[in-house]
This record gives structure tokens, sequence and C-alpha cells, in this order.
């Protein structure tokens, strides 16, 4: 009797100990990706500089490892990456990188059907550009999900034109969030471990249903295992004021700030619970008043 009461103890101070981490609910590998590679593609586009006659050349007198050096070694010539449509009126997005310095540009669908399509604006912090496509017919389109449900673990697909090759998929999972990519873009990036080569950099991260949650705008070198995406929920934001205003409108407070670590918090007597310390006020700024009217 002692004994079963001891083990029942046990049991109960392993079930109550904040320690005791419950056990997670399995969530099954889809049996397939189809569906989902299936509603996206159509709505996902090669990236390409217009070709102009005089640049044209001839393919011809390549021998075949000639050609495989040339096409792995870097995407061909006048690709840049990949698009997806957001609104079947002609709305895509892109890395805003991918396009710097260009006004004009041609998005190419699975199909090989080009069109024409100019830079409506582009934001340089989330590295997201608005692309126009003149057309008198609705062309698919993506819907954008919830990113903010995306779980680190969830399985998701990176869509793109790797080495040129249009509508390719790739699977993998949510490796870490929130992220700071390596080049120092968005804070708040999603990592995946799905395999972004160059020639996908624009392209969708896509949920097992389909909806885009992310939209990809770095890798690693050759899809080696990690790439980054801005969340789907910024690119929305995103993407409304760039195709209302062309550009993106951000609160300034003119001061630059870094985090109150406990011994700057003893140094300045203040309570160790956190928080941002202000290191300096920009001259003219919006903060710069209530500044010199404290020190007053």
């Amino acid at each position: 009797m002692r004994k079963a009461l001891t083990l029942l103890g046990a049991i109960l101070l392993v079930a109550l100990s904040p320690l005791a981490v419950p056990a997670a609910q399995p969530q099954p590998m889809p049996s397939t990706f189809a569906p989902a590679a299936a509603a996206i593609k159509l709505a996902v586009y090669g990236l390409e500089v217009p070709t102009r006659e005089e640049d044209e050349q001839d393919p011809q007198g390549l021998s075949a490892s000639e050609f495989l050096r040339k096409l792995f070694g870097g995407l061909p010539e006048g690709k840049l990456g990949a698009a997806v449509m957001t609104d079947p009126s002609g709305v895509a997005i892109t890395s805003a990188r991918l396009i710097r310095g260009l006004a004009d540009l041609e998005l190419v669908a699975v199909h090989g059907q080009r069109y024409p399509a100019t830079v409506l604006g582009r934001d340089e912090r989330t590295d997201i550009a608005v692309l126009r496509v003149r057309t008198a017919r609705p062309l698919p389109a993506a819907s954008l999900g919830d990113s903010d449900q995306v779980r680190v673990g969830d399985w998701v697909l990176a869509v793109g034109s790797p080495y040129g090759f249009e509508a390719s998929v790739s699977a993998g999972i949510i490796s870490g969030r929130p992220r700071v990519s390596p080049d120092g873009g968005y804070e708040d990036s999603l990592q995946t471990d799905a395999a972004v080569n160059p020639g996908s950099i624009g392209g969708p991260l896509v949920n097992a249903q389909g909806a885009v949650v992310g939209l990809t705008v770095t890798s690693g070198p050759r899809g080696n295992g990690i790439a980054f995406a801005v969340p789907a929920n910024v690119v929305r934001r995103v993407t409304a004021e760039l195709v209302t205003r062309g550009k993106v409108l951000r609160g300034w407070l003119g001061i630059v700030s870094q985090a109150l670590t406990p011994e700057l918090a003893q140094a300045f007597g203040a309570p160790v619970i956190g928080g941002v310390l202000a290191a300096d006020v920009a001259r003219d700024g919006p903060a710069a008043g209530r500044a010199s009217s404290a020190a007053r």
C-alpha cells in the first residue's frame, strides 16, 4: 500500500511540476503536397529582364558539359528570380533587391506566357517590391495566409524558378522564428530548411493548404538548408501601402536605442525589469524637443 501511495505521489509531482513538458499532439506528414503545389504554381512566375534582339545569343555550339556548367554555375542570362501574383487584376510581389535599378520587367508563367510588368513601388527595409501587369483578364493569384499562426515545425513549400526551371517546388519545415536574416534584413523573418536556390528568391513560402505564409528573400549558398522569408502579414501590409502610396510610411521617434541590460540598469539606478535605453537623440528629430525640456 505504501509503495502504491509513493508511486501515486511521484506521478502527481511530475504532472504538477512546471518543468513537465506536455506531450505534443502528433501532426502527420501530408501523404502528398500535390494539391498545394497545384494550387500555387500557376500564380508563381519567373522574373526576367526584357530581352532585346541585339542581346540575344545563339545557344548552339555548347557541349553538354558546357551547358550544365553554365546552367548550374548561376542563373541563365536575363533571369532574376521569381514573383508571385497576389491579385488577379495583375499585382505581383517579389524581392526588392532583385529589381534594384529596374523599372520594366517580364513575368514568365509556367506555361511560357510572358507579361510585361512595371514597378509600382519597393520597400528596402522589408525587401518587398510590388509589380503591376496590365491584363485584360484575371490572372491566377495566390492567397496570403495568416503568418501569425505559423509554428516552428510546420510543413512549408518553397516555390520558384531555381536556375531558371520555372514553378519548381521544394518541401521543408519552418526551422525557427523570429529570425534576423544574415544580411540584416527584416527582423521577424521565418527561417526554413526548404531548398531555396538562385532563381527562387522572390517566390512564395506556402503552407500545406496552399496559402502563402511568407516571401522568400534570402537563402544560404546553393540551397544548403537555410533560407529566410518575410511573413505574409507583413507582406500584406507593405503591399497595400506600396499599391496606394508607392512607398511605406513609418513612425520615427528620432532616438538611437539599445537594450537595457542589468549592468546598464544598475548604472542608471533603474529597476532591472528589461526595457530600452535611449542612447542618443537625433538633432531636430521628434524626440529632441522633449529631451531638451527634460534637461531644463
